[in-house]
């Protein structure tokens, strides 16, 4: 008799387990650049905390009709969702999106500072969508 089953102790494995992401060692397999792209990833993070930061927050900040209060709130609401988007998009993705991103990194810092940052939060937000997808 097959066992159709799941064992009460695997529950939280199976449930979890994936095919896609950190977790399930994705990033082994992907292709990786010669270079390291972890501080270009970072500075996406930053960029994904202020792109919906600054979006929510600046809608937020137009309901107090006084200028202190409002850009109190502006770092408030923007510093409080960009953060949890920035922690949602890459969250159990870091090192997908770190490595491909360094397929880009010219190994010339300076250079690679310009457009790799931007690869990489491209990419994280197109992650981001198929994870909000399932995929």
């Amino acid at each position: 008799m097959a066992k159709d089953f799941i064992d009460a102790r695997n529950v939280n494995e199976a449930l979890i387990r994936s095919d896609h992401g950190d977790r399930a060692g994705e990033y082994m397999q992907m292709e990786r650049g010669r270079y390291d792209a972890w501080i270009y990833v970072v500075i996406a993070f930053l960029m994904q905390v202020a792109a919906v930061g600054g979006i929510t927050g600046g809608i937020a900040s137009l309901i107090p009709s006084d200028r202190d209060t409002s850009h109190l709130v502006l770092l408030i609401v923007g510093g409080l969702t960009g953060g949890a988007a920035a922690w949602f998009t890459f969250r159990d993705r870091w090192r997908c999106i770190e490595a491909f991103s360094s397929q880009f990194c010219s190994g010339v810092a300076n250079l690679s500072l310009l457009y790799v940052p931007l690869v990489a939060f491209v990419y994280a937000n197109v992650r981001g969508l198929r994870k909000l997808s399932g995929r």
